[in-house]
């Protein structure tokens, strides 16, 4: 079933799905992708290669693990996209928490559920780096305005992304409306990337949730999935992945 479609195309019962569900959450796990991992061999970070395959296996051992290039107890010395002192894990009471040590390209957590998105928020979607930024009320046009020019369907834009080079400076921008929902992919969608060939056709979905006020971002069963840029401290469940430099490590937590 499409999040779509309104019955059942076999029993012709009405459905309800997405996220606008009531009862759902932004924790429910989309289709397409993969499950929590359970490790057999205790809690460790595996590194992957391009292909998916397990490079080697780092035990979680200790309560902080430093992540760098050449300084840290995990160092990638091949890899000068890892900032000297890139990130540092912390494993306590079997809870996995990420946070950024300054690094020069960020640190960035795969997600696999939906997530709601806070003002500021940059995504990695294929190659492109889109930063989530609320508008403020004060940047909206009152009726009287709109009367004299512009359009007034949608009425007002409450959000919007803006897809960032890599000086950080904004090349293009879409604009959100609340009820609104935006498909992001290579060959199809609102936001479209053709030039991209690390992101899926159908890649991403932004969407409106207007009774809770925010917008909410879930993969579509990309090849690549979804990078969130950590800011601060970001808890890491069981299967998710982490990007350092060029540097992916997936956490399989027992």
């Amino acid at each position: 079933m499409s999040d779509d479609d309104a019955f059942c195309a076999s029993c012709g019962e009405p459905l309800k799905g997405g996220l606008d569900a009531p009862g759902l959450t932004v924790d429910t796990q989309p289709r397409g992708i993969t499950p929590m991992v359970v490790s057999a061999h205790g809690p460790h970070l595996s590194l992957l290669a391009d292909d998916g395959d397990v490079v080697r296996e780092i035990p979680l051992s200790s309560e902080e693990i430093v992540v760098g290039r050449n300084t840290g107890d995990v160092q990638f010395g091949d890899d000068d996209a890892v900032s000297p002192e890139h990130a540092v894990l912390t494993w306590k009471n079997n809870a996995l928490h990420v946070r950024d040590l300054g690094s020069s390209n960020g640190s960035w957590l795969y997600i696999l559920a939906p997530q709601a998105l806070t003002d500021g928020d940059v995504l990695l979607i294929g190659s492109q780096v889109i930063r989530f930024r609320k508008l403020s009320s004060g940047f909206l046009l009152d009726d009287a305005e709109l009367r004299q020019a512009g359009s007034r369907t949608p009425a007002r834009d409450d959000a919007m992304l803006e897809q960032l080079r890599a000086d950080g400076s904004v090349r293009d921008v879409l604009y959100l409306s609340p009820g609104r929902t935006i498909l992001i992919g290579r060959d199809h969608g609102d936001w479209a990337f053709p030039y991209d060939p690390t992101m899926s056709a159908r890649h991403a979905e932004i969407r409106s949730v207007p009774h809770r006020d925010e917008y909410v971002v879930r993969d579509m069963g990309s090849r690549n999935g979804i990078g969130v840029l950590v800011r601060g401290e970001r808890a890491v469940r069981g299967g998710e992945r982490l990007l350092f430099g060029r540097k992916m490590l997936r956490a399989d937590l027992a």
